[in-house]
C-alpha cells in the first residue's frame, strides 16, 4: 500500500507556484487543514489527494512514497 508523503506534497505545491490559501479556497477546506497535511499533523484521504494533484497539476503518485 502506498503511503502519503508530506514532503512530496509540500514540494509539489511549491513547484506549482500556487499559494496555500488559494489551493485551500479552491478545494473548500480551511487553510489550516492543508497546512496540517503539509506538516504531517494530519493525513489526507485519497480523494482529497486526487483533488490537490489535479489543482497543482501533478500525478497523484507524486504525492505518495517513502518519507
Amino acid at each position: 500500500m502506498k503511503t502519503f508523503n508530506r514532503h512530496k506534497l509540500k514540494e509539489n505545491i511549491q513547484k506549482s507556484g500556487l499559494k496555500v490559501g488559494y489551493i485551500s479556497d479552491q478545494l473548500g477546506m480551511h487553510r489550516t487543514t492543508l497546512s496540517y497535511y503539509m506538516s504531517g499533523r494530519r493525513s489526507p484521504g485519497h480523494e482529497v489527494l486526487k483533488k490537490i494533484s489535479k489543482l497543482i497539476k501533478c500525478k497523484i503518485g507524486d504525492l505518495y512514497g517513502q518519507e
